[in-house]
Protein backbone atom coordinates (compact mmCIF):
# COMPACT_ATOMS: atom_id res chain seq x y z
CA UNK A 1 0.00 0.00 0.00
CA UNK A 2 1.09 3.54 -0.72
CA UNK A 3 2.00 5.84 2.13
CA UNK A 4 -0.98 7.78 3.56
CA UNK A 5 -0.44 11.50 4.16
CA UNK A 6 -3.05 13.69 5.88
CA UNK A 7 -3.25 17.37 5.01
CA UNK A 8 -3.56 19.65 8.09
CA UNK A 9 -7.37 19.81 7.84
CA UNK A 10 -7.64 16.00 7.78
CA UNK A 11 -5.20 15.70 10.67
CA UNK A 12 -7.37 18.08 12.71
CA UNK A 13 -10.51 16.06 11.91
CA UNK A 14 -8.71 12.82 12.83
CA UNK A 15 -7.75 14.19 16.25
CA UNK A 16 -11.26 15.62 16.86
CA UNK A 17 -12.78 12.20 16.21
CA UNK A 18 -10.24 10.37 18.39
CA UNK A 19 -8.97 8.26 15.49
CA UNK A 20 -5.48 6.95 14.83
CA UNK A 21 -3.53 6.89 11.58
CA UNK A 22 -4.08 3.11 11.56
CA UNK A 23 -7.87 3.64 11.77
CA UNK A 24 -7.72 5.82 8.65
CA UNK A 25 -5.49 3.36 6.79
CA UNK A 26 -7.84 0.47 7.64
CA UNK A 27 -10.87 2.32 6.25
CA UNK A 28 -8.94 3.13 3.05
CA UNK A 29 -7.69 -0.45 2.64
CA UNK A 30 -10.95 -2.24 3.57
CA UNK A 31 -13.90 0.10 2.87
CA UNK A 32 -17.50 -1.04 2.98
CA UNK A 33 -18.20 1.41 0.13
CA UNK A 34 -15.93 3.20 -2.33
CA UNK A 35 -16.68 5.68 -5.09
CA UNK A 36 -14.79 8.01 -7.36
CA UNK A 37 -16.07 11.57 -7.28
CA UNK A 38 -16.35 14.00 -10.19
CA UNK A 39 -13.32 15.91 -8.89
CA UNK A 40 -11.25 12.68 -9.23
CA UNK A 41 -11.03 12.26 -5.47
CA UNK A 42 -11.97 8.95 -3.91
CA UNK A 43 -14.50 8.67 -1.10
CA UNK A 44 -14.53 5.58 1.08
CA UNK A 45 -16.84 4.58 3.91
CA UNK A 46 -15.98 2.18 6.70
CA UNK A 47 -16.03 1.41 10.39
CA UNK A 48 -13.48 2.73 12.89
CA UNK A 49 -13.84 2.72 16.67
CA UNK A 50 -17.40 1.33 16.39
CA UNK A 51 -18.68 4.14 14.21
CA UNK A 52 -18.97 4.83 10.54
CA UNK A 53 -16.55 7.31 9.00
CA UNK A 54 -15.94 8.68 5.52
CA UNK A 55 -12.48 9.43 4.18
CA UNK A 56 -11.90 11.56 1.09
CA UNK A 57 -8.49 11.24 -0.55
CA UNK A 58 -6.53 11.75 -3.74
CA UNK A 59 -4.34 9.07 -5.22
CA UNK A 60 -0.93 10.39 -6.15
CA UNK A 61 1.93 8.55 -7.84
CA UNK A 62 3.72 7.58 -4.61
CA UNK A 63 1.20 8.26 -1.85
CA UNK A 64 -2.45 8.81 -0.89
CA UNK A 65 -3.33 12.37 0.18
CA UNK A 66 -6.21 12.46 2.67
CA UNK A 67 -8.29 15.61 2.25
CA UNK A 68 -10.91 15.19 4.97
CA UNK A 69 -12.50 12.75 7.39
CA UNK A 70 -16.25 12.93 8.02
Amino acid sequence: MKKVILIPHAEKKRRQKGLTDMDIEQVIMFPSKKRKRRDDRIEVEGMARNREIFVVYEERENYLRVITII
